[in-house]
């Protein structure tokens, strides 16, 4: 799991990479709720960056 922050502002979750054939993206846990959804690879690359 890593850490990501949107590029316009400091909102943070956690994220993990899934890579399932035709099927690529990121399984998201947002704060403060933690609830997981899923997230297509390239909107969520395009609004996230990884966090240092």
């Amino acid at each position: 799991m890593m850490t990501y922050k949107l590029k316009n502002g400091t909102h943070e979750v956690t994220a993990v990479r899934y890579d399932m054939g035709s099927l690529e993206g990121y399984k998201v846990q947002y704060k403060p709720d933690c609830n997981w959804v899923w997230c297509e690879r390239t909107g969520f690359e395009r609004d996230y960056e990884p966090c240092n």
